[in-house]
């Protein structure tokens, strides 16, 4: 995790450069960003004039010689794969434009998957305003260096993907994979959207492809699901390749949703009952944690299982609302008027969702754009899935 400590006291440097304006990129037109992280190879992207020859070196560590990688590159834009890497590694990189540096940064590999492995995540949403919040957010965020970053939708309140995204998260994602869900707001600018990012395509059958996948992080597994669908989809087609993919091998330890649209929630929005269905496969699954959004707003449970607060040393599912990441804010009820199932929550502040991952558990913080931790909890390590879920009783069986 590169030090779990490490991670949360932060690059003070590079936080103070971000939070001064977009990051220096010499010259690009766009990027660079890191679009995906495996375990030994990247991928990268950026975005040059069209009459400029561009390229990567990368330089591995304990080693003074950079080595050259040529991307694929279509009028201006480049696309380059580095392979051969170690997992879990961090390697200094560098973008060259006609044989001039025009910028220098670092990404990490992804673990082995299936091992067990420390590292930092982190969970934002409804971001798309191009709002200076926004921007202040995202500059907070890449100062702690998740390994990577899952949205939960609305990435996109316009076409304008530089405004709204590009920009605002131009630190972060020079060094961090960016993950999303899709929102309904993203739906309005669904072909930009799918133009932003490179996802995998191993969806439910019959369905569009990208919309619903799932990725690993050592022993973690992160399945992130299209909610803009009605209760018979989400159920039977979104839930039976949930199941099917959640008991892949190798089995992870740690088991993460992400979607858009909250099954619980105190806000704006009334929970979203066709994404309750999920509810009990997520249960017999062994997801530890679900994250979504909608609510523009933090709002965090107690370990839910039932529909009610889980009882001492019985598993439940925590359910994070991280909505917070720059859209307009939505005010929750007063601290005094939480029911039982709500204990932790703001919506006053610009925040987004720090998740450290160990052996021992998780550590989970929500953080403003200052630095500010709203709330903090942890996930106990005894709540972590070491064994074959049953999914096909909870799911109900065929419909």
């Amino acid at each position: 995790m590169r030090g779990a400590r490490g991670v949360w006291i932060g690059a003070l440097a590079l936080l103070a450069g971000a939070l001064a304006g977009c990051p220096d990129t010499g010259g690009l037109m766009a990027g660079p960003r890191v679009l995906r992280t495996d375990p030994q190879q990247v991928v990268l992207s950026w975005e040059t004039a069209a009459d400029e020859t561009s390229w990567l070196e990368v330089r591995r560590p304990e080693s003074e010689a950079a080595e050259r990688f040529d991307p694929e590159s279509t009028a201006g834009r480049h696309r380059c794969r580095v392979a051969d890497l170690a997992p879990a590694t961090t390697y200094a990189y560098a973008v060259l434009v006609d044989g001039e540096t025009r910028f220098e940064g670092r990404f990490r590999t992804a673990p082995r998957r299936g091992a067990p492995a420390r590292f930092a995540f982190a969970v934002l949403g409804d971001s798309g305003k191009a709002s200076r919040d926004q921007a202040r957010l995202g500059a907070r965020l890449a100062s702690l260096e998740p390994e990577l970053v899952l949205h939960t939708g609305d990435v996109l309140y316009s076409n304008d993907a530089k405004a709204v995204f590009l920009e605002p998260y131009a630190a972060l994602l020079a060094q961090s994979p960016l993950w999303p869900t899709l929102g309904n707001h993203d739906l309005e600018y669904e072909p930009v959207f799918r133009e932003l990012f490179d996802l995998p395509t191993d969806g439910p059958p019959g369905l569009p492809p990208s919309r619903n996948y799932v990725i690993d992080h050592g022993d973690a597994r992160f399945a992130i699901l299209d909610s803009n669908q009605g209760p018979r989809t989400l159920r039977w087609r979104i839930g039976r390749w949930l199941e099917r993919k959640m008991n892949e091998p190798p089995l992870p330890r740690w088991r993460f949703v992400v979607l858009h649209h909250p099954p619980y929630t105190w806000g704006n929005h009334e929970p979203t009952l066709p994404v309750q269905t999920l509810v009990p496969l997520f249960e017999s699954l062994g997801v530890q944690m679900v994250f979504s959004g909608h609510d523009h707003n933090y709002q965090r449970t107690a370990p839910m299982v039932g529909g009610r607060v889980a009882g001492p040393g019985e598993p439940g599912v925590v359910y994070v609302v991280s909505g917070a990441g720059g859209g307009d804010l939505d005010a929750i009820p007063p601290k005094a008027e939480w029911p039982d199932e709500l204990r932790g929550g703001d919506g006053e502040r610009f925040s987004a969702t720090f998740v450290e991952v160990a052996p021992e558990g998780l550590t989970v913080r929500q953080v403003d754009a200052d630095g500010i931790v709203i709330d903090r909890f942890d996930v106990p390590p005894n709540a972590a899935q070491t064994s074959a879920p049953r999914g096909r009783e909870a799911a109900g069986g065929a419909p």
